[in-house]
């Protein structure tokens, strides 16, 4: 039979690893959307947060969809430094990934903006070209009529 530390600090390193694994899915897979907001789910984005993630920031649809995970204390992550090392550098790449997908979201509406000014300017000076062709077909007809004025003379 294994002493009890040994099965805690064993319990703790796979629980440290669970969130790993969670967070490294989203990596790859993207952080799922929260049901009702259609934004992205919590995940931590430091490793304060991370040790405090226990999944009640998600969603209940995502909490009944994830393992069971639970807080780390600060002792316990620091005790396991591979998995800090490992913690740390996916909560940077999820972060950076979220901030990225942020920004091109940004840019899209920013050109979605962009267009629809543009294409309201467009809109202006087409109204303008119409309008002075009008003015150009009225100047011509002045113009033969005058011609023809003279020619009669």
């Amino acid at each position: 039979m294994t002493h009890i530390s040994i099965q805690r600090r064993d319990r703790a390193r796979h629980n440290i690893q669970i969130k790993i694994n969670i967070l490294s899915g989203w990596i790859m897979h993207g952080v799922p959307k929260h049901p009702t907001t259609g934004l992205a789910e919590y995940f931590p984005t430091t490793l304060r947060q991370f040790k405090a993630w226990d999944g009640l920031l998600n969603s209940e649809d995502l909490r009944l969809q994830l393992p069971s995970i639970a807080r780390i204390g600060n002792d316990t992550l620091d005790a396991n430094q591979d998995l800090k090392a490992s913690a740390s550098s996916i909560i940077a790449l999820l972060k950076a990934r979220s901030v990225c997908a942020s920004k091109v979201k940004q840019a899209s509406a920013s050109n979605k903006e962009q267009a629809q000014v543009l294409l309201k300017l467009l809109n202006i000076r087409n109204s303008e070209l119409v309008s002075q062709q009008r003015e150009i077909r009225r100047l011509k007809s002045q113009i033969q009529l005058l011609e023809r004025r003279l020619e009669v003379r």
